[in-house]
């Protein structure tokens, strides 16, 4: 007899419907794009050797910079403010990074970025109704074009000719399957807040920079995601209420002023610990922090892009807090609430004229700035804000002053001391981006800050010093929720203190949120992986040692040389390569011929010729070859082709080493097709009717150099180009894509029509050569990818992400398989869980470790368990891994599932396991659950 024990029905749990959307700025007129012209940034030529002299950082930024009349009139004002600091001279590597991510999606910065993208793009990306009967349209397409080879290899071993217009194919990308998470799951990216439940010691939240929000309930050991399907994963701040903590508050949208901060939408809110989410309006696309009172959790404040901000109705509506003595129209870098008043609030506003911490004794009615002892209003950066829990009149302030420097109240902030006399220096000259202090909460006289490094003093902050045992460096937030207990959350994700910050145990290991911003293949081995990150170098993936970092710095862009070689061309920052002929073992510059005084980009283009990988491409104004992937030095093989502007995307044809495309910021684009020859000839061959900004990438056929596509960055234009003549003539295939940021290409040489692309929101397909697309992300995060990798001759599909690591595509099988339970092979336990009266969200398998061509939900009453009696089915329910269905009913109220996977045909697989894990016959009752609330289904 089946075991009953433990099946229950559960309580209804009410959840919001999804809403909300990315804001963008208001309208505003229109300039006139104005030409890219030279000599904007100053009399330097483009290519002259300025690294000789003594030059400080902004006039070296400024010297390789090419500026253009458009970006110097741009619409939008804080990219304006960025440009006006390069072209001045007064930039540093934070403004460089700004000015690389936002140029190309801003450009040609006439107007501000569309107001509710993201939603409308989500719309597209997770409509299973549309992705299916596309999936569904090629694979019968597919299946009739293998049919003709089929007859024409029978008619050709009968001696007949072959029919006009018949190609064999390969298998080409298959367009039902799902994406597989790689890794690396022991190197996290940046994390930017942390909360914890009072009571729940082994609990964490936090809140990942493009990686959504992740919650262990282990101390750390595993992870869960949940997020991942939002609109938008770029995490600035996460509060959970402190009367439910069920209830969580996610503040989308980094505002630490990275190169990698994308916008938000406001503030996501979880009343069922992460199931299922619902939008605030779009008041701010920075959330730096959240706050409120025990005593009143339906008010909440947050800092954010115009100042702090307020919610009445428990964070359904956020607005500004226009209020006397409080300047709005400038960010708020933190706001705080003061644990035993709720009328007490604190808001530290970052920079302008009036940048200082300001305080409300009346719930924000009514404000003042608080000077005794502080700085000047408007003489500092941004500030960082903390308060003793139990005796709130001790508070700390991380001040961008001359680097880094802590003030302290004992009197709720009526004045202010520096108590170790000046300033510790603990941001390391960047603030602006890492700037967070913390309170034992016991014991007031252990204060913590955290910058580049983390510090740590002893004595009310009389003296401070360094804490770094094995800690990654640049703090994000820092937590004390217990007396001697610290956790830091940084660049390399989490960690965590018992012995107040004595020594230090990494939280963070098992999260998959490595932010790339390129990766590249072997010439043979699809395991093999290697990409460069943020903050935390380049990484690499080997049978041999699995991940590791060979390669530190902000990474970049990569490539690999012929195979056997054992050589990776990798960079960092500003376009600063290095060399390895052992596979990273050992790197040496490999800088050697490159232009010392030329415009380069804060991270590179790096190509690999597919046809043959002894060549590489690079260009900063100019374009350069290596014939040798072991060769040192770089041969310039073109002049400044653009105005002098920087090389944006570089493209070797497959078929043909000669033929190379090569694109610019601004829009410039060129061919060769003597690649090879000393000195190759290039010819303009942009379309007039193209956008002027930054050509982000070119994929040309892999059997014909004269099909190419072109891969125009930003908002608000026609981002795809197609030429079937080598760029004589071209045509727009941007069809019915969302207006998204797309940043890379494929295009499947064995499927006509077929293309895949890379955006700010996961993966798009079309199958019509651009004229109609859908998702392609079946089980993908909804964070921005960045760069695909191809191996035609495997079909092997890679992705990189910017915030959730690499990804891989694992084709559906074509045969009916068994479902893993969990138990009884590899797999995850099936999970029903009701989301409101009428919905069930399921999850399944979501290891990916069984991938059919699509699903079934089989269920039927409990009361007829033994007998493996059904009563209804859901059919077709995808294969992501999860899918929302209508309850069904039965007679009992009490109900069993199963999860059959199916082939292209609908023949179903084995339906679950038996005791001895052997899989059941078609009539078995396997892998079970019932609706319950996170509640991990088991069967009887």
């Amino acid at each position: 007899m089946p075991r009953t024990g433990g099946w229950r029905t559960v309580a209804l749990v009410v959840v919001a419907t999804l809403s909300g959307s990315l804001a963008a700025q208001d309208d505003a007129p229109e300039t006139r794009i104005a030409s890219p012209r030279h000599g904007l940034t100053g009399n330097t030529q483009p290519g002259e050797d300025v690294e000789g002299g003594p030059l400080t950082e902004g006039e070296q930024l400024r010297r390789w910079t090419q500026l253009t009349e458009a970006e110097v009139n741009a619409v939008d004002p804080t990219f304006r403010h960025w440009v006006e600091l390069i072209r001045t001279g007064r930039a540093d590597k934070r403004i460089m990074r700004l000015y690389w991510y936002y140029r190309s999606r801003l450009a040609p910065f006439d107007r501000p970025v569309p107001e509710g993208w993201r939603a409308r793009g989500i719309a597209v990306l997770r409509d299973a109704g549309r992705s299916r009967a596309a999936s569904a349209a090629f694979e019968l397409g597919r299946r009739e074009r293998l049919a003709t080879v089929e007859s024409d290899v029978l008619g050709r071993l009968r001696g007949d000719a072959p029919a006009a217009g018949r190609t064999e194919i390969a298998g080409g990308i298959a367009a039902r399957g799902v994406w597989v998470p790689i890794g690396p799951y022991d190197i996290a990216g940046r994390t930017t807040g942390l909360d914890r439940p009072a009571g729940e010691p082994d609990t964490l939240y936090a809140a990942v920079a493009d990686g959504g929000v992740w919650r262990t309930r282990d101390a750390g050991q595993t992870w869960e995601r949940l997020s991942d399907f939002e609109q938008t994963l770029s995490g600035g701040a996460i509060l959970l209420d402190p009367t439910d903590p069920a209830t969580i508050y996610f503040g989308t949208g980094e505002g630490n002023l990275a190169i990698d901060n994308y916008p938000g939408i406001g503030v996501l809110k979880s009343t069922d610990a992460g199931l299922t989410w619902s939008a605030s309006n779009h008041f701010s696309s920075s959330v730096r922090r959240l706050a409120m009172h025990a005593s009143e959790p339906s008010r909440i404040w947050a800092a954010g892009d115009d100042g702090c901000y307020v919610s009445t109705d428990a964070g359904a509506t956020f607005s500004v807090v226009s209020a006397p003595g409080l300047p709005t129209g400038t960010g708020a870098s933190d706001v705080l609430v003061r644990p035993d008043d709720p009328d007490r609030v604190y808001c530290a506003v970052w920079g302008g004229d009036v940048g200082g911490i300001y305080r409300s004794t009346d719930r924000g009615l009514s404000w003042t700035l608080l000077e005794n002892g502080l700085p000047v209003a408007g003489s500092v950066g941004r500030i960082s804000l903390a308060v003793h829990a139990a005796n709130p009149d001790v508070m700390l302030a991380g001040v961008d002053e001359s680097g880094g420097t802590i003030y302290k109240t004992v009197d709720a902030g009526d004045s202010w001391t520096v108590p170790n006399g000046g300033s510790l220096g603990y941001c390391g000259g960047q603030c602006w981006y890492d700037n967070v202090v913390g309170i034992d909460p016991v014991n007031p006289d252990l204060m913590y800050a955290g910058g580049v490094s983390a510090y740590r003093s002893l004595d009310g902050g009389a003296n401070w010093a360094v804490m770094s045992s094995g800690v990654h460096v640049d703090h994000h937030h820092i937590l004390t929720p217990t007396a001697g207990e610290v956790l830091l959350a940084n660049d390399g994700g989490i960690y965590h203190s018992s012995n107040s910050g004595d020594s230090w145990v990494e939280w963070s290991l098992g999260m998959d949120t490595s932010q790339y911003y390129g990766i590249c293949r072997h010439a043979s081995n699809d395991y093999w992986a290697f990409g460069g990150t943020q903050d935390n170098g380049s990484h690499r993936r080997r049978q041999s040692d699995e991940w590791t970092q060979p390669l530190g710095g902000d990474g970049g862009m990569c490539m690999a040389g012929p195979d056997a070689s054992d050589v990776i061309v990798g960079e960092f920052q500003n376009h600063n390569m290095q060399r390895s002929a052992d596979d990273g073992a050992s790197w040496f510059s490999a800088n050697g011929g490159m232009g010392g005084g030329e415009p380069r980009s804060w991270i590179g283009i790096l190509e690999v010729d597919p046809g043959n990988r002894n060549n590489m491409w690079t260009g900063r104004s100019r374009i350069y070859r290596s014939l040798d992937a072991r060769a040192t030095d770089w041969e310039s093989v073109s002049g400044p082709l653009y105005f002098g502007l920087s090389v944006g995307a570089i493209a070797i044809a497959p078929s043909d080493s000669a033929t190379v495309y090569a694109g610019f910021t601004a829009g410039g684009l060129y061919k060769t097709n003597d690649a090879l020859d000393p000195s190759p000839s290039w010819t303009d061959i942009r379309d007039g009717a193209m956008p002027m900004t930054t050509v982000r990438r070119i994929a040309v056929h892999p059997d014909d150099r004269d099909t190419v596509y072109v891969v125009i960055s930003g908002f608000g234009a026609q981002r795809i180009w197609k030429s079937d003549d080598g760029g004589a003539t071209w045509q727009i295939r941007t069809g019915d894509l969302p207006d998204v940021p797309v940043n890379d290409m494929v295009v499947d040489g064995d499927n006509p029509g077929t293309l895949i692309v890379a955006t700010d929101l996961a993966v798009f397909r079309s199958d019509d050569d651009g004229a109609t697309w859908y998702g392609f992300s079946s089980g993908l995060p909804t964070a921005a990818a960045i760069e695909f990798t191809y191996n035609r001759d495997t079909g092997h599909l890679r992705v990189g992400t910017h915030g959730r690591s690499m990804w891989d595509w694992k084709p559906a099988v074509t045969t009916p398989v068994p479902v893993p339970d969990g138990l009884h092979a590899p797999g995850a336990p099936l999970r029903a869980t009701r989301l409101d009266a009428t919905t069930m969200r399921v999850q399944w398998d979501v290891t990916g470790t069984c991938v059919a061509q699509t699903y079934n939900l089989l269920y039927g009453d409990l009361d007829d368990v033994a007998t493996r009696s059904y009563s209804g089915a859901e059919c077709d329910i995808g294969n992501s891994g999860r899918a929302d269905l209508p309850i069904p009913a039965t007679a009992s109220g009490n109900v069993f599932f199963v999860v059959t996977a199916t082939d292209g045909a609908g023949t179903e697989g084995a339906h679950g396991y038996d005791d001895l894990g052997n899989p059941l016959a078609a009539n078995g009752i396997g892998f079970c659950g019932v609706t319950g609330q996170d509640v991990l289904a088991t069967c009887p």
